[in-house]
């Protein structure tokens, strides 16, 4: 059990991140995931946004429910590419969600001298690990899906899917 009120979103995108690998495969070609996107960025990419969240639990025991937003945009010379975007897109969607009861194994960390515990609650230890944070992803599910065709820096359009899950974490 968490003892503290403590904020997650940080946590949540590392976790993520690893559970994507720091990077998406798609017919042989892999492209980067980001936690912020860097400057020139990629044409195309992964980009791990914005995480909305709201503590919703007793005096002494924190739940976090929220959302967080998986985008996944194409700025190539011309014009995105709709299909290539929805396509690497379902490969995330494989990673994080690859059956309809999965809850992905996010390890949830706030320091180095941390016990982490994964979303089955199997125990992750670190080098000099100390303290027991007790998050566990319990839920994990799929939410609201948009597309925009939007004007990118360089004055082409831009494609960008964004794919927004739900969480439990307690």
């Amino acid at each position: 059990m968490n003892t503290g009120l403590v904020d997650i979103s940080y946590s949540l995108i590392d976790a993520i991140f690893t559970v994507l690998d720091g990077n998406v495969t798609y017919l042989g070609v892999t492209y980067p995931v980001y936690k912020s996107v860097p400057k020139p960025a990629p044409s195309t990419y992964v980009l791990i946004d914005q995480i909305n969240s709201i503590e919703n639990g007793t005096k002494d025991f924190f739940i976090y429910e929220g959302t967080v937003n998986i985008v996944i945009v194409d700025d190539k010379a011309q014009r995105g590419d709709k299909k290539l975007a929805h396509c690497i897109l379902n490969v995330v969607r494989g990673l994080l969600k690859p059956s309809r009861s999965s809850v992905p194994v996010l390890v949830f960390g706030y320091s180095a001298d941390s016990t982490l515990i994964t979303a089955d609650s199997t125990l992750i230890t670190s080098d000099n690990a100390m303290v027991d944070n007790g998050l566990t992803c319990v839920s994990f599910t799929p939410g609201v899906y948009n597309d925009f065709m939007e004007l990118s820096d360089t004055g082409y359009s831009r494609i960008r899917l964004i794919d927004q899950y739900n969480f439990i974490i307690n």
